[in-house]
């Protein structure tokens, strides 16, 4: 952490990429993140990669990065501050990558809509929420896997579980990938004209609509790669 440190109020700015990943079971250091995030080095970040390990939050001060980003990542953590920055804006995101988080149905869709330019959007094993609307005029690629497990990095699996969600104004979504052993068990995709490769690997997939057609799919034995 000093070496970090170091590297960032020695930095002459701008930085494009930071990567963190906390492997420490030492969760005080919410002080030494906002020095971090806080660094004028960071003004023009385009890249962000942050893994909490046990330390599970991602800092507030971290969010003033976001109308610069191009691609983010967020891993083994929770995402309170989503709703409590209503002014949050994401105009440059175009990739979005969230594994083993903790969201409400609330903070995530707030989070997609003010991801104005979003196209590619990965969803592996969140928590909080059992049923997810996505409405995006640019997005062109999702992948979403859930897969069980009794106990995760930022705790106890979730009771609630992924099982609904229903995509919309979608103009240009060409690939809709979704590999989950728990859900979502019910898809409802509603204006994706250009939707041409769909992937599922579900075994307890019920139902598949697009538009008012219900779509018989065919279980994959593996999972799509990226």
């Amino acid at each position: 952490m000093v070496v970090v440190s170091k590297i960032l109020s020695s930095h002459p700015g701008p930085a494009r990429r930071l990567d963190i990943r906390m492997f420490s079971t030492n969760c005080n250091v919410q002080a030494k993140f906002d020095e971090w995030f806080l660094s004028p080095a960071l003004d023009q970040l385009e890249e962000l990669s942050f893994e909490a390990g046990r330390c599970r939050s991602l800092p507030p001060s971290a969010l003033r990065l976001t109308p610069m980003l191009r691609r983010a990542s967020f891993s083994s953590c929770y995402l309170p501050q989503i709703n409590a920055a209503p002014a949050l804006l994401l105009p440059q995101l175009k990739q979005l990558d969230l594994f083993d988080v903790g969201i409400s149905k609330q903070a995530m869709e707030h989070l997609l809509r003010n991801c104005t330019a979003l196209e590619y959007l990965r969803l592996q094993q969140i928590h909080g929420f059992i049923s997810l609307h996505i409405a995006s005029t640019n997005l062109r690629w999702i992948y979403v896997s859930c897969w069980p497990r009794k106990k995760t990095s930022i705790g106890k699996r979730s009771l609630q579980l992924f099982h609904v969600m229903v995509i919309e104004n979608a103009p240009f979504l060409e690939r809709l990938l979704v590999s989950d052993l728990e859900g979502p068990t019910k898809i409802r995709v509603i204006d994706a004209p250009k939707l041409t490769v769909l992937v599922y690997s579900s075994a307890k997939f019920f139902g598949l609509f697009i538009g008012s057609v219900i779509v018989q799919v065919q279980h994959s034995s593996s999972s799509p790669s990226s």
